[in-house]
């Protein structure tokens, strides 16, 4: 079947850390801003101790409170580092502030410093991933019916008796879980877990692949194919690379070059920006979630509302 495509910004929660602003206002009203221009959602990150920012369930609670349309999204959240019936609790309490409006977007994670820093394991992250996904899959199922039991779960790094949980997400499978980036294992778990495959594949031709073995393998199952990009919106296409390749310095500590060849990137005029990412979506991706490689983001989100949006969200995207 096919549907229009959803555009949503990523926001710049580590930029504000790079640019030393405490400021949740900025982020808060950006979100705001986003809504009025016609955006579908909004999006924030993770990485507390490698790249560190605001911490990404209590800025989307804002986010949702603030807005009325906005689906609010994580991009990723690094669920491992959390323990997971705390994990699926303010997940289930960010959902009912949000109506339903929620997506997770979840990753193994990829920075053994930040495992160390919690206790956890890195060679289990994967492990630890899916086990975490089924507590809360299973915490958010009980808890949803009308009386509902205390849970019991023997798994093979957390076992518990005797857990409750209030309040339930607005739907008893919890919100939709999308699974971030593009091995092949991660698509295999995609296809038989997962509800959406959320990459930043470097390439329109890189996501097509990527999305057909998807495809494959999820056979009747339907999934989300969504995109993590990054884009620099500027007439002058010189100034745009070079603000790209310093946020890039700051953002990872490693030449733009480098990162190109792992995620989407962008920089340079609207009718550059609008060709590549119809491309994208002409790959099967449904909806986008768009960073702006700058710490300035305002004035690149409105022309990109003004120049790309409109094209680009009455595209229609194939999904199976």
């Amino acid at each position: 079947m096919t549907n229009r495509v959803r555009v949503g910004i990523v926001l710049p929660s580590r930029e504000a850390a790079i640019a030393g602003d405490p400021s949740a206002r900025r982020l808060i009203d950006l979100a705001v801003l986003a809504e009025q221009f016609g955006f579908d959602s909004a999006w924030a990150g993770d990485a507390p101790f490698a790249r560190p920012r605001f911490d990404p369930l209590t800025l989307l609670a804002a986010v949702a409170a603030r807005t009325d349309r906005l689906t609010v999204g994580t991009a990723i959240v690094l669920a491992v580092l959390r323990h997971p019936l705390l994990f699926a609790h303010a997940v289930a309490t960010l959902d009912r502030v949000a109506e339903g409006r929620l997506v997770l977007g979840v990753g193994a994670g990829w920075v053994q410093s930040e495992f160390d820093a919690v206790g956890a394991r890195f060679n289990q992250r994967v492990g630890r991933l899916m086990e975490t996904i089924a507590i809360c899959r299973a915490l958010w199922r009980r808890s949803s019916d009308a009386n509902p039991e205390p849970l019991e779960f023997e798994g093979r790094y957390w076992s518990f008796d005797g857990i409750r949980l209030f309040p339930a997400p607005t739907r008893p499978e919890g919100p939709p879980l999308w699974l971030g980036g593009s091995s092949d294992g991660t698509i295999k778990r995609t296809a038989a877990h997962f509800d959406g495959w959320f990459p930043n594949s470097p390439s329109p031709e890189a996501f097509a692949q990527g999305w057909s073995k998807v495809r494959d393998l999820a056979g009747a199952r339907e999934l989300t194919p969504a995109l993590y990009v990054t884009v620099n919106v500027n007439p002058d296409a010189r100034a745009a690379e070079e603000e790209t390749a310093q946020y890039v310095l700051d953002y990872y500590g490693m030449p733009v070059e480098t990162v190109r060849k792992a995620q989407a990137y962008y920089a340079g005029d609207a009718a550059g920006c609008r060709q590549l990412l119809q491309a994208f979506i002409d790959a099967g991706v449904s909806h986008l979630a768009v960073r702006f490689s700058t710490l300035h983001p305002e004035p690149q989100v409105e022309l990109f509302a003004r120049e790309i949006l409109p094209a680009i969200t009455r595209s229609q995207s194939g999904r199976i």
